[in-house]
């Protein structure tokens, strides 16, 4: 029978290739192939990382935008509110004044004034002419209520006196 070292007989299994390694050797080559491997993920989670670093900066960046374009639009409400304030008290003084008449006017020497109303024909009440303003002679009054009334077809023109309280 032939024994294992015989020259012309072959062991059982895979043959060597005459390159294996020592434990050692197979170690040192695993933990050189995990520190790549962990290398290249930290390439990839830096560029991840850097990524969201970029897209946070634009959306705080569009924030900023958006808050400051909300503090604009604050400040021009809160302006338009106090020149809405502004004209409610001028019509509060201008609804006051209408209801004391023409005190606005008032002449220590005039006990009264003449004033041109108008109305359209269906109308039931006169109002003011503003643009016309007061007269403090009849003969004036008169003058533009004649001028009126020649280029007036659907609106009826008077001439009205309007006294002082005297006290």
């Amino acid at each position: 029978m032939n024994t294992p070292e015989s020259p012309g007989v072959r062991k059982r299994g895979r043959p060597s290739s005459g390159n294996a390694m020592s434990n050692a050797e197979r170690q040192r080559a695993y933990r050189e192939r995990q520190a790549q491997k962990r290398d290249a993920e930290s390439v990839t989670m830096n560029k991840r990382a850097q990524q969201a670093l970029e897209s946070t900066a634009k959306l705080r960046s569009q924030r900023d935008q958006a808050l400051r374009a909300q503090e604009q639009a604050e400040h021009k409400a809160r302006e338009w509110e106090a020149k809405a304030t502004s004209l409610l008290k001028q019509i509060l003084e201008l609804e006051q004044r209408k209801d004391a008449p023409l005190a606005w006017y008032q002449d220590p020497g005039i006990e009264a004034v003449y004033v041109l109303e108008s109305r359209l024909r269906e109308e039931k009440h006169w109002k003011r002419v503003a643009s016309m303003g007061a007269f403090t002679r009849r003969e004036v009054a008169d003058e533009w209520l004649k001028s009126m009334l020649a280029h007036s077809s659907m609106i009826e023109y008077r001439v009205n006196r309007i006294r002082f309280k005297t006290e």
